[in-house]
């Protein structure tokens, strides 16, 4: 059974395969500035200084508040100096430099000895990992507020509808076992009988795999593989959420239990931190573009500088990309520098020319309703755009600007080439008080 969510656009497929290829860590860089921030900006403070000994996996930021993300170190090595920079978001916090001593000592968790909900949670709560797709907010928070002691239905995304990103599907084939043992784990925390694995329509080979490993391996897990069309977003985590919190659930229609939903990426994660004791201070990242030599899904420990990675996938004819983004085609914000570097957000870097990514000059629109037919979240980008050119927060709160998920649908079909997608996220940050 398939599910059918509204909205949304058709983009051709440019991955290139790239999720078949195994997936294999990046080349060590000399030197890692780690941001001990993410977008959401929640404090966190440096526990280490200058000239400090730190080995791979050892505590270097942990949060001032119970909102905020631990924060480990990429490598062994010296730290020898933090300093303020920009992140790939375009927010600035410290970094803390640490030089590699490519002496690979390490620090690790102490073992669960008895895996249970709330043991798992405690570990969640310390191993570093952060939602992507919720401005980089501590993982743990979704569990802590809603889930403990409570039974809610897990839902896992294996696979992305945007035209270059294939980091899920990537692990879903080549890391079969330990994303769904990491989904199990998080399914023990919400007491959920049943996981339900989504799927892209064109993602078969990764069903197929999927399958067989737990026919072969799990017998006793009870699971559904649920399809969503090849359509952009509907792979989308916030769509999904809102979706969930309609009174008919898009999956069951008598479905009244609330839902949690991850991606292969974070179960991967939550299966080191809790198997292999692993503080979880990297990200499966998919780096692609036209431009891009040795395209492929990279295991990027946080603070590698988007410099280094261009270095080590190399270029075509070594020319410079024409844009780099961070994230994919759709979502990616656009970078001025290469002197940035990756952190435990961070999904995709996108190295692309100008056949693939261009701005052009917007006109005025012209009431076609294009953009209203594609939002998957059911909203007037047109009308909400009118709002935002006047700054006029109010009036975009009422249109519902805060349930803007930034996917670009909007601005990908308009005819007049109105800038929807940047102004209404800029305005949506002032309604929410961000920063």
């Amino acid at each position: 059974m398939g599910i059918n969510l509204l909205g949304g656009i058709n983009i051709p497929k440019n991955k290139d395969n790239a999720e078949w290829n195994d997936i294999i860590e990046i080349r060590p860089p000399e030197v890692y500035s780690v941001p001990i921030e993410c977008t959401n900006g929640l404090p966190a403070e440096p526990c280490v200084k200058v000239g400090d000994y730190v080995k791979e996996g050892s505590l270097i930021a942990k949060p001032t508040t119970n909102r905020g993300a631990f924060v480990y170190s990429p490598t062994s090595g010296r730290v020898e100096s933090l300093v303020t920079k920009f992140t790939p978001t375009g927010y600035k916090c410290t970094h803390v430099v640490i030089r590699n001593d490519f002496k690979q000592a390490s620090s690790k968790f102490e073992s669960i000895a008895t895996i249970s909900p709330k043991e798992l949670l405690k570990r969640l709560a310390v191993s570093g990992i952060v939602d992507s797709n919720f401005g980089g907010s501590p993982t743990y928070l979704r569990y802590t507020l809603n889930a403990v002691e409570k039974q809610f239905t897990l839902y896992v995304v294996m696979s992305n509808t945007d035209p270059y990103l294939s980091a899920n599907e990537s692990l879903a084939l080549h890391k079969t076992a330990e994303v769904v043992k990491g989904a199990m784990y998080f399914a023990q925390i919400l007491s959920s009988t049943k996981i339900v694995f989504i799927f892209t329509q064109r993602a078969k080979m990764a069903k197929k795999v999927l399958k067989k490993y737990i026919e072969e391996h799990q017998p006793e897990l009870k699971y559904e593989i649920k399809e969503i069309s090849n359509t952009y977003p509907s792979d989308n985590i916030k769509l999904l959420m809102h979706r969930f919190r309609e009174k008919k659930s898009i999956f069951f229609e008598n479905d009244t239990k609330k839902a949690f939903v991850e991606d292969a990426i974070t179960c991967y994660a939550f299966y080191n931190a809790v198997v292999n004791n692993t503080p979880i201070n990297y990200r499966v990242v998919t780096i692609s573009g036209n431009n891009i030599i040795r395209k492929g899904n990279y295991i990027v420990k946080n603070g590698t500088s988007f410099e280094h990675i261009l270095e080590v996938v190399g270029t075509v004819d070594n020319t410079k990309p024409f844009k780099v983004l961070n994230g994919g085609i759709m979502m990616g914000i656009s970078q001025y520098t290469t002197d940035v570097s990756c952190n435990p957000e961070t999904q995709s870097l996108t190295f692309v020319d100008d056949k693939e990514f261009n701005v052009p000059e917007e006109s005025p629109c012209i009431n076609c309703g294009k953009c209203v037919d594609v939002c998957p979240m059911n909203l007037l980008p047109n009308k909400l755009d009118e709002q935002c050119v006047n700054r006029k927060t109010y009036e975009a709160s009422k249109l519902g600007i805060r349930s803007c998920i930034e996917c670009g649908c909007c601005s990908f079909v308009c005819p007049a080439k109105r800038y929807l997608t940047q102004r209404i996220s800029n305005v949506k940050k002032a309604v929410e008080g961000g920063k």
